[in-house]
C-alpha cells in the first residue's frame, strides 16, 4: 500500500507538519509493508529538492517516530537525475554549483542517526567521482 503526501508548490516553512489518517492492518504473525511518498504536488518544480523527515505513526494512542530520514528529489532537472545507482550529471555551468551540492549533501549525511535514502548516497558517491 502507497500513500502520497504532496507538499504544497510554494515552499512550506519548516518545520512544515503534514498528517493523513491511514488505514493499515498486518495479520498476527505476518509480515507486511507500506509506502510513504512525498514530493511536490504537481511536479512543476525544476530544480532537484531534498527534505529531512520524521514519520510519527499513531496507532491506539501510542506513537511511534521513524527518522530522521534524508531525501532527495530530482526536480524536472533533465540534466541532473539518478539513472540507475548512479546520476547523470551533464553541461554544468557553474562547476561551484556542484561544491555547494556536495557540502550541502554531506550536511544532510551528518545529521546524527540520519537514515539516507539510496538516492541521496548514490548522488554523494557521483559527486565523489566527480572531484567533488
Amino acid at each position: 500500500m502507497n500513500y502520497d503526501f504532496p507538499l504544497p508548490d510554494k515552499l512550506p516553512k519548516t518545520p512544515y507538519e503534514q498528517s493523513k489518517d491511514i488505514s493499515f492492518t498486518v495479520e498476527d504473525n505476518k509480515l507486511d509493508r507500506l509506502t510513504l511518498t512525498m514530493g511536490p504536488e504537481n511536479h512543476g518544480w525544476e530544480n532537484p529538492w531534498y527534505g529531512v523527515v520524521d514519520i510519527v505513526f499513531e496507532h491506539d494512542g501510542t506513537n511511534t517516530t521513524v527518522g530522521p530520514i534524508a531525501v532527495v528529489d530530482t526536480g524536472g532537472d533533465a540534466e541532473f537525475y539518478p539513472d540507475g545507482d548512479t546520476w547523470v550529471i551533464k553541461n554544468i555551468d557553474i562547476p561551484t554549483c556542484l561544491d555547494e551540492n556536495a557540502a550541502l549533501v554531506d550536511r544532510l549525511m551528518s545529521i546524527p542517526d540520519v537514515t539516507v535514502s539510496k538516492e541521496l548516497k548514490t548522488l554523494r558517491d557521483k559527486l565523489t567521482s566527480m572531484g567533488h
